[in-house]
């Protein structure tokens, strides 16, 4: 009797938390639901999603034959999990998939020459002679990236040097995975496997080259007036020009397009497209930065400002929608395009003419601007059903299933929260005055608590540096802006200006870059016969995390 009674005690106690149970899930599931429904149904949401998804007029990048061709040999392996099959990789990256191929040689040439022109250490060499084995040779302080405080144009001499003692190191080696190029222990450059399979890789092209160079442009009387450096420059782009009609055809098709529809992106072909199409637009920046500065340096100014003009084209191509990842590599084709201004003032061919062109597209820029509208276009990717899907499959199983079958409503809780913390951010911005606020970021960061890390840190952990990555571009246009203006002045008066808002505006400059004083700094000092630019958006960070860029001239 007591046994039956504690039984159906125990009973119905099971029912009942059985029931709390269903009912906790319920109510879950129906508040999260709600909380997505409330979000994706409100007037902010409608208003954004025709904004970001509105496609601007002009054409779309993708609609290219050229680019079609190259998404498709680059993802269709990926999707269908054969691309480490030889057989049906090579049947689809074929001869007529020309920018596949070029891409694969400018990988080649890229990495051959970043190999072979690390600078050996002849200059340590010397310092060997007269010191101690023990004395560390002196440390050169490197320009924080993105910095534009070299003053040295590229030595392409040196660079061939490089290049040639290297290949030299390769050819004389023998069975060794590591080759010593200095004498000192503590000094020790070796190249790795992959290193020299590069440079075997490359070497018979490369004797190619300098056989057929040497037959034609090297004999030539316009060759012969070059000097060292310029012959040196001569001989570098014409190696890089190999295959030259690609690039062409790529170009002509960048500054055809005006945008990047992205917006159907509910496949997993899609989303590899994007990845492509991320990794392409790098590449070419990095390509028509280093030509753009080989031309400079061969006085050929007409192809020199044309590799310019591509590089503000590919920065300015709109996405639709935006979004984080993208807006990234628009800061790093950014970058590259002001490196290549300042690698254009440093070798002091430009007309005031040319300056003040540069200088009004520069005006165009507003990269708080840019990343309100990639944190919308980021709060549109959480409706995505196909990122969803990753979110699920990217756990364990039994959290996979209960997500997908016992508790959707957290996943729903969880994009609301996403959605919602994409909205904060964006609050923090002000795209007019172009300032963002510190501390509103700092607190959006922290935003949803324990309900939002099952599935949103993985996506919010990247934004702790998301902001310094725009204001850091924002105060790299800035000092480039005030580097043509500076450069413009200079050319009329002769001189450098003892202060900058005083003698620039309005003859140089509309106004001072706007938001420079509304967060951060700006400082300025003649330095000889030049001077040195600071723009700091972040003065209360210390190092290492100093947000300051420098400009020297």
């Amino acid at each position: 009797m007591k046994l039956t009674t504690v039984c159906k005690k125990l009973g119905i106690g099971f029912l009942a938390l059985l029931g709390l149970a269903i009912l906790a899930l319920i109510f879950s599931n129906l508040w999260g639901s709600y909380q997505y429904h409330k979000i994706t149904h409100s007037e902010r949401w409608q208003n954004m999603v025709q904004r970001i998804t509105e496609i601007p007029k002009g054409n779309d990048l993708l609609d290219s034959q050229l680019l079609k061709k190259y998404l498709l040999a680059e993802t269709s392996p990926l999707i269908s999990g054969d691309y480490l099959n030889p057989e049906t990789y090579s049947e689809i990256y074929t001869d007529s998939n020309a920018l596949s191929l070029w891409m694969d040689r400018y990988s080649n040439v890229s990495s051959f020459l970043s190999v072979t022109s690390e600078k050996v250490t002849e200059k340590y060499a010397k310092e060997q002679d007269s010191a101690s084995s023990s004395q560390s040779p002196p440390k050169n302080r490197k320009p924080r990236p993105g910095s534009l405080e070299t003053t040295e144009l590229p030595n392409y001499s040196l660079q061939l040097e490089h290049i040639q003692t290297r290949i030299a190191e390769i050819e004389a080696s023998t069975n060794s995975a590591r080759n010593v190029v200095t004498n000192r222990a503590d000094l020790q450059i070796y190249l790795d496997e992959w290193d020299r399979k590069t440079i075997q890789k490359m070497l018979p092209e490369w004797n190619s080259y300098l056989t057929e160079f040497n037959k034609t442009t090297a004999s030539t009387e316009a060759y012969a007036a070059m000097t060292p450096d310029q012959q040196a420059a001569a001989l570098l782009l014409g190696f890089r020009k190999i295959g030259d009609e690609t690039y062409e055809l790529l170009k002509q098709c960048v500054e055809e397009s005006s945008f990047i529809d992205a917006s159907n992106n509910s496949s997993e072909l899609e989303i590899a497209s994007l990845f492509f199409m991320n990794v392409l637009p790098k590449h070419i920046a990095i390509e028509a930065s280093a030509r753009a500065a080989l031309y400079a340096r061969l006085g050929m100014k007409a192809e020199a400002l044309s590799e310019l003009g591509y590089l503000f084209h590919l920065s300015e191509l709109k996405r639709v929608p935006s979004d984080v990842v993208s807006g990234l590599i628009a800061i790093l084709i950014q970058t590259h395009t002001c490196e290549t201004i300042h690698r254009f003032i440093l070798e002091g061919t430009l007309t005031d003419e040319e300056l003040l062109s540069i200088q009004s597209r520069l005006n165009h820029w507003n990269p708080l601007g840019y990343l309100a509208l990639d944190l919308e276009g980021d709060s549109f990717g959480v409706h995505n059903t196909f990122i969803k899907e990753r979110r699920i499959y990217g756990k364990p199983p039994l959290i996979g299933v209960l997500l997908r079958y016992v508790i959707p409503g957290i996943l729903r809780m969880n994009e609301a929260e996403l959605i919602q913390m994409c909205w904060d951010f964006g609050d923090c911005i002000d795209t007019q005055q172009q300032v963002l606020d510190n501390t509103r970021w700092n607190a959006a960061l922290k935003r949803g608590g324990i309900i939002r890390s099952i599935l949103a840190n993985e996506n919010v952990g990247g934004m702790n540096h998301v902001d310094d990555r725009w204001l850091r571009i924002q105060s790299t246009r800035d000092v480039t802006i005030l580097g043509c203006a500076l450069e413009r002045y200079y050319l009329k008066n002769g001189r450098y200006p003892e202060k900058l808002e005083e003698e620039l505006v309005p003859t140089y400059l509309e106004t001072m870059p706007i938001g420079w004083n509304k967060q951060g700094t700006l400082t300025y000092k003649l330095d000889g016969t030049g001077y040195e630019l600071i723009s700091n958006k972040d003065p209360n960070r210390p190092e290492p995390d100093k947000m300051s860029v420098t400009w020297k001239r």
